[in-house]
């Protein structure tokens, strides 16, 4: 009987163990699936941050600009940004991403990523969709500028978004996007939570076996049991963890627009991503089996290992440099390299961007501004691309020709082609030119113009060749003759194909073919061509004026930067001085301290600007002390002085300073300027020689 009571508790005694131990599995399941919930959705809503802040990378670069008023942006190119969007969208597992612009207080939609099924069924969102379902959060982002996260239903379904306002160059507002379903949310949190619920329930199943063993074995071996049981336990979730860190890793690496490796001391490449193979044209596992030198020409070997030791010194850089593509061809990169441990083993993280288009557009720049800022004398050839941009003159004439109906192009002074010729007919030039004498007609009209330029207005008469009307605007920049506008092609509305078959005869041109191109060309009265003419001009004139403007612009841009490239030496000079430098405002309030300050003080930049140096007083001079000396500076004058202060460590020390005001242009003090040097080893020695000298002097003989 006492046996079985004994051995009824002990049951009741497991029973209650098996019991406890599993509703703490479960609550701490409960706690780990709240946790986990959390952090899932802080991660989405930093992926989502990420992903949008990199949209402006993936559009043109003055799409903000243009993307303001409907029809700005073509088809063509709203089609482009969809795919791209889209691609980068569907890479990162995002719903959407987009872009918004805020006018009128009406917030559009100016590019979009689209679903499979929306590409499936034709159904993108185009430019410039009106989208009244996230006004309030629009203007929530616009007005607090920052970046605002919510959960909303629209006409799409329930969403997470993340909306950060920006502004284009303009000021105008507008709002770069990300979002994800709340569909895929959940599941991804049911995924996680399932994770950590199964993991709960194989700890309270392998807990009831050490549960058992605790009734046998020895406490010290329960107590044993038990630390395995808490390091299984760590292990599992640390590996967990570990590996759900790299799979993530790896596939944000991959998706990521930019060149990114990780390389050893030696060069020798541990891990590439896909963009990194798609500049250097070479496959993944070609790629892999590459040293670093073979991306450098042979002569600058030498130059790579020097620079991965002084990296691997320094920790962290960011450089130009060059490496040679598969095919041979070079590839310019700026790159930010930094030492990490990978697997490890100490190896070099780099990212890098294929500065190419940057070079390009930063010489072409370079050319017209250096071009834009010489003088405009006629003994300095200033060329039409240098002033102007080509493809947009182009553009202008074709639209011109189109909507009035003549032939138009653009010549240098001396006759050569600038753009290409819009509205062009056969009439002349595969009619009349293809013989001998209409083409020598042509020439004699075409030298009617000459090289002369005419600032009155519109050269305007009849041709040599058929008696067609044809005009001359002179382009001029300041009093630069740079090129001729070139209209005509046009028949007057009383020429007769009777007047126009005897010219044919004339010239020896087959009648037929001759009648038909003529029929063809445009027909206008002389007084409406002159008025085309006079529009041209007009045009001309304004097209002129901007030209010289941009001149003007490029020569206070060379004098501004010329004044920066100047700051910056100083700058530069300053924060390599060992004296302190301190600047406060009118207040006293300190604005800028250089490296010195920080080295002789203690105290960090980040520390003491926006403080008073008081904070630096020592306690060894009077009120009095201070007073005088700001009333000294506050009345204009400069002071001069030692002043004993307290490093941040609590040591003194003493320094020897000047102290001066900084005036604006009407005499207001606006600046105080204090340079200062350290003295106190100097005092210190001086000193010491004092007390030498005031010591009895001792003869102290040497015996050799």
């Amino acid at each position: 009987m006492l046996y079985s009571k004994l051995r009824a508790r002990s049951g009741l005694i497991l029973f209650l163990a098996i019991a406890f131990y599993a509703a703490v599995i479960a609550a701490y399941a409960l706690h780990a699936a709240f946790a986990e919930k959390k952090e899932i959705l802080n991660e989405i809503d930093n992926n989502l941050l990420r992903a949008a802040r990199n949209i402006p990378n993936l559009m043109p670069p003055d799409f903000f600009d243009r993307a303001v008023q409907p029809g700005a942006i073509s088809e063509t190119e709203d089609q482009t940004n969809i795919e791209k969007l889209t691609q980068v969208a569907g890479g990162l597992e995002l719903a959407y991403l987009y872009t918004l612009v805020y006018t009128n207080n009406i917030a559009y939609i100016t590019s979009s990523s689209a679903t499979e099924e929306e590409i499936r069924k034709q159904a993108q969102v185009r430019y410039f969709t009106a989208y009244p379902e996230v006004l309030y959060y629009v203007r929530e982002a616009v007005e607090t500028g920052k970046p605002v996260f919510n959960t909303y239903t629209d006409r799409w379904g329930t969403f997470r978004h993340v909306y950060i306002p920006m502004r284009n160059t303009q000021g105008t507002p507008y709002i770069i996007a990300a979002e994800q379903t709340i569909g895929y949310i959940s599941a991804v949190i049911q995924r996680q939570i399932g994770h950590t619920v199964s993991i709960a329930l194989f700890f309270i199943l392998a807990g009831i076996p050490f549960l058992i063993a605790y009734r046998i074995v020895s406490r010290d071996s329960a107590r044993h049991l038990k630390l395995l049981n808490y390091k299984l336990k760590e292990d599992i979730r640390v590996r967990e963890q570990a590996e759900k860190k790299l799979r993530m890793m790896a596939e944000i690496l991959d998706a990521a627009p930019c060149y990114i490796t990780v390389h050893d001391l030696s060069g020798q490449f541990l891990y590439v991503n896909q963009m990194a193979c798609l500049m250097h044209g070479y496959t993944k596992d070609e790629f892999m089996a590459l040293n670093l030198t073979r991306l450098h020409s042979q002569k600058d070997e030498a130059t790579v290992y020097e620079k991965i030791k002084l990296l691997a010194d320094k920790g962290e850089n960011l450089f130009a440099t060059t490496h040679l593509r598969k095919d041979g061809s070079v590839l310019p990169l700026e790159v930010t390299a930094k030492t990490v441990t990978w697997n490890g083993i100490p190896a070099i993280l780099g990212i890098a961007i294929d500065t190419t288009e940057r070079l390009q557009m930063q010489k072409a720049l370079e050319q017209r501004i250096v071009a834009l800022t010489r003088p405009l004398d006629k003994s300095i050839n200033v060329t039409f691309d240098e002033l102007f941009d080509r493809s947009e003159i182009q553009r202008i004439q074709d639209e011109f020709s189109a909507a009035t109906g003549v032939t138009s192009a653009i010549f240098l002074p001396n006759g050569t082609e600038v753009t290409t010729v819009s509205n062009t007919s056969n009439f002349c030039r595969h009619v009349v030119r293809a013989t001998g004498k209409g083409c020598a007609n042509c020439a004699k009209s075409d030298e009617f113009f000459g090289q002369s330029a005419n600032t009155n207005g519109p050269v305007v008469h009849r041709c040599l060749s058929a008696r067609l009307w044809d005009g001359c605007i002179s382009i001029m920049v300041g009093d630069r003759h740079v090129a001729n506008w070139m209209i005509g092609q046009v028949r007057d509305e009383t020429q007769t194909e009777e007047e126009a078959l005897q010219y044919a005869h004339e010239i020896g041109a087959d009648e037929q073919i001759f009648l038909e191109a003529f029929r063809k060309l445009p027909v206008m009265s002389g007084e409406k061509f002159k008025q085309i003419a006079q529009a041209l001009f007009t045009l001309a004139n304004q097209i002129s004026t901007s030209a010289y403007q941009n001149i003007q612009q490029a020569r206070f841009i060379a004098e501004r930067q010329k004044a920066e490239e100047n700051l910056l030496r100083l700058s530069a000079a300053i924060n390599q001085t060992v004296e302190a430098v301190v600047v406060t405002d009118a207040q006293g309030i300190i604005q800028y301290v250089n490296p010195a300050f920080e080295f002789i003080t203690g105290y960090l930049q980040d520390e003491i600007i926006g403080k008073n140096p008081c904070i630096l007083k020592s306690g060894r001079h009077e009120d009095s002390f201070y007073r005088d000396l700001w009333q000294t500076i506050s009345s204009g004058r400069t002071w001069t002085g030692q002043i004993i202060n307290r490093r941040k460590n609590g040591t003194l020390y003493t320094e020897e300073a000047t102290i001066s005001p900084v005036c604006d242009l009407i005499g207001n003090i606006i600046n105080y300027v204090a340079v200062k040097r350290d003295i106190t080893e100097e005092l210190n020695k001086e000193d010491g020689v004092c007390t030498l000298l005031n010591r009895p002097q001792q003869v102290v003989f040497r015996h050799g």
